[in-house]
Parts: structure tokens; C-alpha cells; sequence
């Protein structure tokens, strides 16, 4: 089974080699007994971070009874990502190194000063990280977003849609939290309230402290839902494939409990002050070809009326691209989430925002559009991983549509 995750487990092996390299360097002041001392404490140290990292993977379908075993992992992802962005300088000294030696034909030592600046930058990191998950994962923000849409009937003008996304409900158990998230929810008495995926993380049982909470949330036409890609429990290892299909049935009867309506590539037509639109829901579907693709926009909107405004949700950002802007363009909003902004990054007012996850996906954060139409990537409410955000808290956001004057 483990044979799954052996590219993890080499990479990280390189990992540990390559920044073990830099110990000559960094401890050049140290005697020779010292060094050794140091050196034997980082294999052992590797070793056994190697190790809890490969008996974890064997165990993950014990996460969800275990916070220990989620934060330990959490602490793996933490260390080995910034023992990754410390191999980058290291990385960058020796090519340094490289083109200097073929200059000067004979070899030099790798820098103290870059080592030790790669050093700084990577501790600076780590303290971001664990700052972030002591201090906000339950800092949750309300984003105010005003879109123009065309073509939008006066009748439909300042309609109110608050959007949720991404809460992974197996990743803290924390009911008090998330009740006064509901309650931020309910004070923006929003028309809808629509939430676009991945409610929990591998099964159905992360849901038991949450039940009496999610099933507060109100608005004047309903909670509406997708299903994202860890709905699924694809990466659960499930007995057979009827624990797997009992899974995804157990959710829709999860959230019909909870008073959702989910809509499984499906539409809903909703009246507002005289005037139709449509709500459009569709399941999972990506461009990455690890994710589930059971999202079929045209059985979605089948039998569909002509209406004015057409809203879609669609867990994955990267669906807007691949289909929606190319064969459906009166669909004037595309919801989703998924990205999380990596739950790491930052932004300085609206001028510019970087997260790592923009390399991984196009629209990975806030507003985009194209022509008339508009795509919005939500940060989420949840963690998934690592269970902090740095930069990117959890977000509420909050629509009003209006008309083009």
C-alpha cells in the first residue's frame, strides 16, 4: 500500500540529504567532535520524522479519531516544507558555486553567509507557521463583494448571496468556533447562502460535533450545496467499493438533515421580487487529473428556462476554464473554492496577492472575469493538512449584485 506514496517518501529522503549538506558549513565553528555529535543527531532525528511520516500514511484512516495524529502530521508537512524552500538557497549557492569554479577552475566552498541567510529565511517561516495555527484558524473575516452584472433586471438589483466554502469538518473539533462562524453567517441576513464544497475531509463521521451547529445557518430562500472532491472519500481507504458509494449516500443524507439542498449537477429556479434566476449546481469536476470528475454541466441545466442571471457552483476554480467560459457563457457567476490560497500568502490591498498555490492553479484567490462573466475563488472556513492559515484566513463572503447604470 505504501508503494502509493514512494515519490513522497524520495523526495523527501532528497530533502533530508541535500539540506544535511550544509551542516559542514553552518558548523564550521564547532570542534570536530561537536560536529559529529550534530550530525548523528540530524539522521537520527531524520530517521525518525521518516518513519512517523510513513507509519501515519499507513494509519490515515484513523485521523479522524485521532487530533494527535492529525497535528503530528501537520508538524511533518510544517518541518519538511521549510527544509524544501531551505534546499532552494542551498540550491541556488551551489549553481553560484558552480559557475564561479568553472570560471576559476578550482572548486569553492559552499557560503557561509547564504547558508545562513537561507537558515533565517526558513525559521522565520516556521514561526509564521506556528503562529498561524495557535492564532487564526478560527479567525474568520466577512469579505464584502459588490459585482455589476449585465444585462441584471432592476427586480434583481441588490440581490444579497453570502458564499462558504472548504470547512473539512474532520480537521478541528471546535463546535463553539464554528457557531459563532454561523452567527457572523446569519447577521448578513443574506437571500442565499451557498456553500461549494468539501464539508469534510474522508468520511462521514467528522460530521458528529457539527450537526447542531451548520443546521442554523438562515437565509430567505435556503442553504445551498455541492459536493468537492474530498466528499467523495476517495482518499479514505474504504473496505469495498459499497463502503465507498454508502459514503456519498450517507452525505446527501447528511446535508438534507442539515436543511441543505444539494444539488447534484442539477438547477433550481428561484423567484426574487416577480423575476426568475437559476441556481446551477454541478459535482466535482477538475482539469487535474487526480480529482473525481463527476460534474455533467449539461444534465445540470436541462429543461432549463431562459432566466436573466444564472449562478453556478462548482467546487473547482479550474472548471470555469475548462468548460464554462467556452460553452456556457450565460452563466454570468461561477462560485468555488478548493484552493484554500494554500491557507498561506498574503495580499496588500487589491493590487496584488501571492500565495504558492498560483502556481498549481490559474484562479486560486478572490475575482476574476472574462467578457461578462465572473469567477470567484473562496479561501474557505476550513483547514485541510496543516492546521493553521497564514495570511489567508477563513473567509465569509459577502455578494450584492447590482445592474450597470
Amino acid at each position: 500500500m505504501l508503494l502509493r506514496y514512494l515519490p513522497i517518501l524520495l523526495f523527501i529522503f532528497f530533502i533530508e540529504w541535500y539540506s544535511f549538506q550544509a551542516i559542514d558549513t553552518l558548523g564550521s565553528f564547532l570542534s570536530a567532535t561537536g560536529l559529529q555529535i550534530v550530525k548523528v543527531f540530524v539522521i537520527v532525528a531524520g530517521a525518525i520524522m521518516m518513519l512517523a511520516l510513513v507509519s501515519l500514511l499507513n494509519q490515515r484512516n484513523t485521523f479522524n479519531s485521532s487530533m494527535y495524529k492529525r497535528y503530528m502530521l501537520s508538524f511533518l508537512v510544517i518541518i519538511y516544507s521549510a527544509k524544501f524552500v531551505f534546499c532552494l538557497f542551498l540550491l541556488l549557492d551551489d549553481f553560484r558555486r558552480s559557475i564561479i569554479s568553472l570560471i576559476q577552475n578550482q572548486p569553492i566552498d559552499r557560503s557561509f553567509l547564504w547558508t545562513l541567510l537561507g537558515t533565517t529565511f526558513v525559521s522565520t517561516i516556521l514561526l509564521l507557521l506556528i503562529r498561524g495555527m495557535w492564532k487564526n484558524p478560527f479567525k474568520f473575516k466577512v469579505i464584502d463583494q459588490a459585482l455589476h452584472i449585465e444585462g441584471l433586471p432592476d427586480a434583481l438589483n441588490g440581490l444579497h448571496i453570502v458564499q462558504i466554502s472548504d470547512i473539512h469538518a474532520g480537521t478541528f473539533n471546535a463546535p463553539e468556533a464554528y457557531t459563532r462562524c454561523v452567527n457572523m453567517i446569519n447577521e448578513l441576513k443574506a437571500d442565499l447562502v451557498l456553500f461549494t464544497g468539501d464539508l469534510v475531509n474522508f468520511d462521514i463521521s467528522e460530521l458528529r460535533p457539527y450537526m447542531n451547529v451548520f443546521n442554523k445557518i438562515k437565509s430567505t430562500y435556503g442553504t445551498f450545496a455541492v459536493l468537492g472532491n474530498h466528499d467523495y472519500g476517495h482518499f479514505y481507504n474504504w473496505k469495498s467499493r459499497l463502503d465507498a458509494e454508502n459514503q456519498i449516500q450517507q452525505l446527501r443524507e447528511v446535508h438534507k438533515k442539515l436543511g441543505w439542498n444539494l444539488l447534484n449537477n442539477e438547477h433550481r429556479i428561484i423567484n426574487h421580487n416577480g423575476v426568475n434566476f437559476a441556481l446551477i449546481g454541478v459535482e466535482n469536476v477538475s482539469e487535474k487529473p487526480y480529482f473525481p470528475k463527476f460534474g455533467d454541466m449539461n444534465k445540470a441545466v436541462r429543461n432549463m428556462p431562459k432566466v436573466p442571471l444564472q449562478i453556478l457552483m462548482t467546487h473547482d476554480p479550474t472548471h470555469w476554464d475548462m468548460e464554462i467560459v467556452k460553452d456556457f457563457p450565460d452563466v454570468d457567476l461561477t462560485l468555488s473554492g478548493h484552493t484554500h490560497g494554500m491557507q498561506f500568502g498574503f495580499e496588500i490591498g487589491n493590487k496584488f496577492k501571492w500565495s504558492p498555490v498560483k502556481y498549481a492553479y490559474k484562479h486560486w484567490l478572490g475575482l476574476y472575469q472574462k467578457g461578462k462573466q465572473y469567477l470567484y475563488v473562496n479561501r474557505g472556513l476550513g483547514c485541510l493538512v496543516y492546521p493553521g492559515r497564514v495570511g489567508m484566513l477563513p473567509e465569509i463572503t459577502s455578494f450584492r449584485l447590482h445592474s450597470f447604470e
